[in-house]
């Protein structure tokens, strides 16, 4: 019988989600937040509104419908390093509190469905060759060095550790 494993890169402004069975291709989904829909709380920069966090729910459904998940593998967050992407300077809080909310928000989701929920620690998570992701998560962009389907591509391999981690306990 087969079964499936999804994996999601949660992000206060995009998410990715795919869904691979072993090393095979399914399907993915990039969400990105409206900055327009965000709400504005006294005293904090802006956080996710409900709308985002409703549009990376249905997804899910949509992506998963009539599968058999048996893992969701959620990238986790850790502290930030404080030389994101090779500079020398701080993640803004605001992205630190969009980040943990969704990502609160996808595991809260998903703890009902009955499958495993594991996390993956971020670890250069889509950042292998492109030629090493399936063609659907490498558009045009991607290849000019940019593109938003790097979140799927996290996705990627997020759910790739999980499905390995998880064969590997089953031997």
């Amino acid at each position: 019988m087969s079964w499936f494993v999804v994996g999601i890169d949660p992000g206060g402004a995009s998410t990715g989600i795919v869904v691979r069975h072993r090393n095979a291709y399914v399907a993915h989904a990039v969400i990105e937040s409206d900055k327009a829909e965000r709400i504005t709380y006294p005293g904090l920069e802006q956080l996710p509104a409900p709308g985002y966090i409703v549009r990376i729910t249905e997804a899910l459904q949509d992506l998963t419908r009539g599968l058999d998940v048996r893992i969701y593998a959620i990238e986790s967050v850790r502290a930030p390093s404080w030389h994101m992407g090779g500079a020398k300077s701080p993640m803004h809080p605001k992205d630190l509190i969009a980040l943990g909310a969704i990502a609160g928000a996808v595991t809260g989701a998903l703890v009902t469905t009955g499958a495993d929920v594991m996390f993956v620690p971020p670890a250069g998570n889509g950042s292998r060759p492109l030629r090493s992701y399936p063609p659907e998560l490498v558009g045009a962009r991607e290849v000019k060095g940019g593109g938003i389907l790097r979140h799927a591509r996290s996705a990627w391999d997020v759910a790739g550790t999980a499905h390995l981690t998880t064969t590997r306990k089953e031997s």
